[in-house]
């Protein structure tokens, strides 16, 4: 068998399971892309942002921000405004509308991983969650695979993130402080 081909197969799965539940394909069901609501829970965790920030976070280029916006907004799921102190910046946030949609994804992406994990033996959970930090370790080589691997989730994780760990290490800064 060959561990790394099998290894990707999993990880693939496991995304793949993680974006087909039930709350997702509910988003499909209204017109919301994968893309669409990656949009939403960046803005959740980052509140109002410019559409330079989103595309920055979503690792897009601002054509494509601008326009996963614009489809947002047709949606009333985000508002849009210029800056108060720059007028050629656009600042987005979400509306209610928007917060109680990605509100119920995430929640229920949690319950579905929460029900899940409590399937499973608690030291065989460790094991499993020390063994897919060592492999993230181990794939973050440089600074700029930490920098494309950084969910950019605005958590302060100093402590328990390999990501900002492996950032710490290659670039002696935090995450956060970068």
């Amino acid at each position: 068998m060959d561990t790394a081909r099998y290894i990707e197969k999993i990880a693939v799965l496991f995304g793949k399971v993680m974006t087909s539940t039930q709350f997702d394909r509910e988003a499909e069901d209204i017109g919301l892309t994968p893309s669409q609501l990656q949009g939403l829970s960046y803005l959740f965790h980052h509140g109002k942002s410019s559409v330079g920030d989103m595309a920055q976070g979503l690792d897009i280029s601002h054509p494509a921000a601008v326009k996963l916006v614009s489809r947002l907004g047709k949606k009333g799921l985000v508002e849009r405004n210029p800056s108060e102190t720059d007028r050629r910046v656009s600042i987005v946030g979400l509306t209610q509308q928007g917060e109680q949609l990605i509100r119920k994804v995430l929640t229920h992406r949690t319950e579905f991983l929460s029900k899940a994990l409590n399937r499973i033996d608690q030291s065989e959970l460790e094991t499993v969650m020390r063994g897919l930090e060592s492999l993230l370790a181990a794939v973050l080589t440089d600074r700029e695979i930490v920098q494309s691997a950084c969910l950019k989730c605005g958590d302060d994780h100093i402590g328990c993130c390999v990501v900002n760990r492996t950032h710490f290490e290659v670039t002696g800064k935090a995450i956060r402080d970068h």
